[in-house]
């Protein structure tokens, strides 16, 4: 007889996920490589839930890879449809968008053929994040509002939910910071309704970066605060490693500048061992920031030529050219104007192809720095 595990805490369950989590991957290898492709793709397309909350990334990359293979030897284009979106979430949250929006494609030809509303709603949601990662703003809105439509045409109250929060995250993305928070608000009120931790931490996240932005910093440190104690009272490193880069910026805002580094310091170890290099070098750089409100320009630099590094290797133009303006700020404080001048040069060509209006302002930023016109 099989015994199935049960649970009585989230961190019971928690803790036996940590003990088990190598087995897991190799059981789904195992059955895979045996010929149980239902049972391999089953328990891959169980763990991709998982792997979404609690990582790490290359444990999720492995498992999808035999779940996939799998899945289509079993001719169901239901089980192929769980994979190639699993795949697809793993390539967003790598940044290798290319391939991101092959998997998604193929995924949702699939979720079209077999007829799945809800999973066709779940895989607009996620090309509306893979439009997100490109700066793609007018595609993520779009296709974020085609998964709201669907949820409300099958009255799934969680996908609506779902593609409210990105809207709002796009709407920040544009500097609407308003209507920002009245998706966050929204939301938030939603989620505490059904008891829904990640929802309730992702809003008070999304308020706590809108009203910073604002001014308002009373109330986003209370929002990420509360955010924060969630992810700790639920031990989800993954979820706290992501909020901590806002705690970080936002105690930099009201003056806490050695408080920062101590919040930029353990998202960066965190994001390091759950293998997301993009939001380690978002910790980095804001700990670059941090040394230079400190008016150490040598501390300064150094942070912020790392998260430079990883940006290249993940090509991410964006944001590699956000953190090229802060390494210039950086290097001129140190007296080097020259190299200043390269580094900005550099990040003018990198948001090149952005038009949105933080790109915008920050071209203007560093056109001014410059010396030449936005023309």
């Amino acid at each position: 007889d099989i015994i199935f595990p049960s649970f009585t805490s989230v961190a019971e369950a928690h803790d036996w996920y940590t003990l088990e989590r190598s087995n897991l991957m190799t059981a789904t290898r195992a059955a895979a490589n045996a010929g149980l492709h239902e049972e391999a793709w089953r328990l891959a397309a169980t763990l991709h839930h998982i792997y979404r909350i609690l990582g790490p990334i290359d444990d999720w990359r492995v498992t999808t890879e035999f779940g996939l293979r799998a899945a289509r030897r079993t001719g169901s284009r239901s089980a192929e449809a769980e994979l190639l979106e699993s795949m697809a979430t793993v390539c967003v949250k790598t940044h290798k968008l290319a391939d991101g929006a092959r998997y998604f494609d193929m995924c949702l030809e699939a979720r079209r053929e077999t007829g799945d509303r809800l999973g066709e709603a779940a895989t607009l949601n996620g090309l509306g994040q893979l439009n997100l990662r490109r700066r793609n703003l007018t595609d993520a809105e779009r296709l974020f509002n085609e998964c709201l439509a669907i949820a409300r045409e099958l009255d799934d109250d969680l996908w609506q939910a779902v593609a409210r929060g990105n809207l709002g995250v796009t709407a920040y993305q544009l500097l609407d910071n308003t209507t920002a928070i009245e998706f966050a608000l929204r939301n938030l009120e939603y989620h505490e309704t059904v008891g829904n931790l990640l929802g309730q931490g992702d809003s008070l996240h999304a308020l706590a970066r809108s009203y910073r932005e604002l001014g308002h910093t009373s109330k986003a440190l209370d929002a990420i605060k509360k955010a924060i104690e969630i992810a700790r009272k639920n031990q989800n490193s993954t979820w706290e490693a992501y909020w901590l880069i806002e705690y970080g910026h936002i105690e930099r805002a009201t003056g806490r500048v050695f408080d920062s580094l101590t919040s930029y310091q353990r998202a960066t170890v965190l994001h390091r061992q759950h293998g997301d290099l993009s939001r380690e070098a978002q910790a980095l750089d804001g700990a670059g920031l941090a040394y230079r409100n400190l008016e150490r320009p040598k501390d300064s630099a150094d942070f912020h030529r790392l998260a430079v590094s990883i940006y290249r290797e993940t090509r991410d133009l964006w944001l590699l050219g956000v953190s090229l303006s802060n390494l210039a700020a950086a290097v001129e404080l140190l007296g080097d104007a020259e190299k200043a001048r390269q580094f900005r040069e550099e990040s003018l060509i990198s948001i090149a192809t952005f038009d949105d209006p933080r790109a915008q302002a920050l071209r203007r930023q560093v056109r001014d720095e410059l010396g030449t016109s936005d023309a």
